[in-house]
C-alpha cells in the first residue's frame, strides 16, 4: 500500500492510496550480522558493473518457483560491501564482505 498527501490550491488536504502494484523494495543481506557473504574484488567489481546498465531487469528466485523480476534500487546505494581487511592496494583477490544487495520488484 502506498499514500501520497499534498495540499490543493485551496487549501484541502487531498489523500491518494492504492495497492502497490511494483516497486516493493527488496533488501538481500547475510544472516548473522552480514559476516558471513564473502566475494572477491573481481566479483563485487563485477556485480557494480551491473548497477551501470540503465533499465536492466534480472530474475531473483527466492526459492524454487518462487522468481520477481527486479532491478537495482538507485534511490539508495543499490550494494554495500567493505574489505575483510584493510589493504593499500586491493587486488582482484582482495576478499570483500557483502553487507546488501538492494533490488526493488518491477
Amino acid at each position: 500500500m502506498s499514500q501520497t498527501v499534498s495540499v490543493s490550491l485551496t487549501g484541502a488536504v487531498v489523500v491518494q492510496e492504492a495497492a502497490q502494484q511494483a516497486g516493493r523494495p527488496i533488501t538481500l543481506t547475510a544472516a548473522g550480522g552480514g559476516e558471513h557473504c564473502w566475494l572477491t574484488k573481481a566479483d563485487l567489481d563485477a556485480l557494480y558493473a551491473l548497477t551501470e546498465d540503465a533499465g536492466r531487469t534480472m530474475t531473483l528466485e527466492l526459492a524454487p518457483g518462487d522468481t520477481r523480476q527486479v532491478m537495482w534500487r538507485r534511490d539508495q546505494q543499490p550494494i554495500s560491501a567493505r574489505p575483510v581487511l584493510e589493504v593499500t592496494d586491493p587486488d582482484d583477490g582482495t576478499l570483500y564482505v557483502l553487507a546488501a544487495l538492494r533490488l526493488m520488484e518491477v
